[in-house]
């Protein structure tokens, strides 16, 4: 047989199975023909243009053509095919031994990335030959899906995958685009995944958000968010999938909060002050924005994992709208935050009370002139969130009453501060409302006084 042998001149003319793969059908159409597949034919799912035009010659008009692009349909994310090491083993293919014995072809799920187990049967794709430990290529795979030492791919006895391989298994076949066997489907479909309908290139791209966090918060943030297939080598993994993401994927929707928690105490677990502003978290910000933009693309996963991740950030704000990225510190108890803000108010009332009226001498005059000189120098949202992190201190017994003393003499607060009702979310909306020198000056009243004639010499810095 020639490569010019064209599709009417085959005698058996089998059609496309549900789920199977370009080069698996290639393989077949040939060997029913008592033909091996020509060197075209064995790289279908990943030749060129012109290369196609010739399969689809032998093997049909449009069939491969199809095929081959329902594949890279799937594979495609931000424009490009993930690399090489993202495969295992990608020019080699790879069998569930029990699906061959009972379907009688090659699926195109065994031969995604990091794909290593069938979902089915729960057992590793055989990648290499049982009996010789050939590698198995569709050059050399002979006729009833037998090596070259004629061991039967179909005969070999299946070895148990792990957990997690299975999964990211199903999760392959759940996609609505994966044109997976039924059979596989309905296994897919009782996972605890998201209950939703999601494309494979939406698994893929969440996977590939999970790998860059892991990578940007390993780095310390010295690496962008956006990352494309290319950057995400797995050296090391290149055969299996990581078992961290695919658990997470997984139990998406009841475990995700946890999680999330979990990593909010590992980016603040280095502090020591009560609240946080998670803004000046060179990790944490970027992050969440590649989240929300994945989440915009239309990527269920993300959709999920923002709306939970939201869910457990907005559970530790303060209430705060002018500083909605200040938390509590995430190391802190539910039972102790509570405890914190009513030790805070019990000792605000009396703190209060303790102001003395200020001196006309002392008036503090906002010179509006000056404003952009002061800006140059301080962080509103920093002095704020600092100012409050003194007075919680102060208020739990960690910083001594002593160190307000200026304060109490020198500083004015609104009439509303005075009252008995008023909290830490009312002290916090109030200094945000400060001009920047107005802020820096009660921010320099609980540390060295300071002249309110001109720009500080450098920032004060609290906590």
């Amino acid at each position: 047989m020639t490569e010019s042998t064209t599709f009417t001149e085959f005698p058996v003319r089998p059609l496309p199975r549900e789920g199977e793969s370009a080069a698996g059908y290639c393989w077949r159409f040939f060997d029913a023909n008592g033909h091996t597949a020509p060197a075209a034919a064995r790289a279908a799912a990943r030749s060129d243009l012109p290369v196609d035009r010739k399969i689809n010659a032998m093997v049909g008009p449009h069939v491969i053509d199809r095929l081959r692009s329902a594949e890279r349909d799937r594979l495609t994310w931000q424009g490009s095919l993930p690399p090489a090491n993202w495969f295992a083993r990608s020019r080699m293919p790879r069998f569930c031994s029990v699906c061959i014995a009972e379907l009688g072809y090659h699926l195109a799920v065994w031969d995604m990335p990091l794909a290593t187990a069938c979902g089915v049967h729960g057992c590793r794709l055989l990648s290499r030959c049982p009996g010789c430990s050939a590698s198995l290529s569709w050059s050399t795979l002979g006729s009833g899906w037998r090596c070259t030492c004629k061991a039967a791919m179909s005969t070999v006895i299946p070895v148990r995958a792990h957990r997690w391989e299975v999964i990211f298994s199903r999760f392959l076949a759940g996609a609505s685009d994966s044109n997976a066997p039924v059979g596989l489907r309905r296994r897919a479909a009782r996972e605890p995944t998201t209950r939703c309908q999601y494309r494979t290139r939406d698994l893929y791209g969440f996977l590939v958000y999970l790998l860059s966090a892991r990578r940007y918060v390993r780095n310390g943030g010295d690496r962008s968010m956006d990352a494309a297939w290319s950057e995400l080598r797995r050296y090391g993994e290149r055969t299996a999938p990581s078992r961290p993401e695919v658990t997470l994927l997984s139990t998406l929707s009841p475990s995700l909060q946890v999680k999330a928690g979990r990593f909010m105490r590992r980016l603040c677990r280095h502090s020591v002050e009560t609240l946080i502003d998670m803004d000046d978290d060179l990790r944490f910000t970027p992050m969440l924005d590649a989240l929300q933009s994945l989440s915009a693309a239309g990527n269920p996963f993300a959709g999920t994992a923002l709306r939970t991740v939201s869910e457990c950030w907005r559970s530790s704000r303060i209430g705060i709208p002018s500083l909605e990225t200040v938390c509590f510190n995430p190391q802190l108890r539910l039972d102790e935050r509570v405890a914190i803000l009513d030790r805070f108010n019990r000792w605000w009332a009396g703190f209060v009370a303790e102001i003395q009226p200020r001196d006309p001498a002392d008036c503090f005059a906002d010179d509006p002139s000056d404003e952009e000189a002061w800006l140059l120098v301080l962080d509103p949202r920093h002095h704020a969130v600092s100012i409050l992190n003194v007075f919680l201190d102060v208020a739990s017994g960690k910083r001594s009453h002593d160190g307000l003393l200026q304060l109490i003499r020198r500083w004015h607060p609104s009439e509303e501060l005075r009252r008995s009702g008023a909290t830490l979310q009312s002290v916090g909306a109030y200094l945000t409302t400060l001009s920047l020198r107005e802020l820096a000056f009660v921010d320099a009243l609980m540390s060295a006084p300071m002249s309110s004639n001109g720009p500080p010499a450098e920032r004060p810095n609290h906590g």
